[in-house]
């Protein structure tokens, strides 16, 4: 009877430990915005994040648009480190305003793999910071087809300031075999109304020898609902109406998802 009436203390004692544990993880999300989190998932954790999305992009007389759904799935390999797998299905159409007729493609587009890793944690001015390195795997057959291979890197670093207040930025390259080197930046800052409610506004864009620098912003809000779940909305536009010469040049999207964050 003794040893029974040890061998529970010890189990409550181990399932406090665990619950308080678990308790101290909070989810990191990717989403919403384009920028990256500048945090790999814990060791041992699963996180899922998918999302919907509508784009459209007006150039002159030509319209294109986009509703597709992008999932994206984390591991948390080692303390430091996480295996990500990202995927998107997407329903492309296009039309010119002198045509009553659509065209469209649908289908999965190219899957991408990669990691992220771990640099360096927050501490006064040094900022918490990760670097993600992701492949674009060649896909030779479908509507979506994209036989060339893409690389991606790109160093995230996040500032914690004081009274809810968080910024941070991006800055990638693309490499791809079928077309010239992409520069890719983002700039953002974040306020936490509450523990579940905060907001954020991002600057992003690119560059590359061929094009102008572009310029876009997108702002939107997330809630925790616990801290492992998390839904967020957002809408974006782009800030010049000039690109690559052409003046009637109009973008945007608006995005709807969800994050979650769980131990198996």
């Amino acid at each position: 009877m003794k040893k029974f009436i040890l061998s529970l203390i010890a189990l409550a004692t181990y399932v406090q430990a665990f619950s308080q544990d678990s308790d101290t993880v909070t989810i990191a999300s990717d989403r919403p915005g384009i920028s990256e989190a500048s945090v790999a998932v814990p060791k041992g954790y699963f996180q899922i994040e998918s999302g919907f999305d509508y784009t459209w992009q007006n150039v002159v007389d030509f319209r294109y648009y986009s509703i597709g759904n992008t999932s994206l799935l984390k591991y948390g390999l080692t303390n430091f480190l996480e295996l990500r797998l990202l995927q998107s299905y997407a329903i492309n159409g296009s039309n010119f305003t002198t045509s009553d007729r659509d065209q469209y493609q649908t289908g999965f587009t190219p899957t991408i793999i990669g990691i992220k890793t771990n640099l360096t944690k927050a501490d006064q001015l040094i900022p918490e910071m990760a670097l993600v390195a992701q492949f674009a795997l060649p896909k030779q057959s479908g509507e979506l087809a994209y036989d060339a291979l893409q690389s991606f890197i790109t160093l995230t670093a996040t500032h914690y300031l004081n009274q809810g207040w968080s910024a941070g930025y991006n800055l990638g390259v693309t490499f791809d075999e079928a077309s010239d080197t992409e520069f890719r930046y983002t700039l953002w800052g974040a306020y936490g109304f509450s523990d579940q409610l905060s907001g954020f506004l991002e600057f992003y864009g690119t560059e590359t020898q061929s094009t102008f620098l572009s310029l876009y912003t997108d702002f939107g809000l997330t809630y925790l609902c616990t801290p492992r779940l998390q839904l967020d909305a957002s809408v974006g536009f782009d800030l010049f109406d000039e690109v690559n010469g052409e003046s009637t040049y109009k973008s945007g999207f608006v995005s709807a998802g969800i994050a979650y964050l769980f131990h198996l």
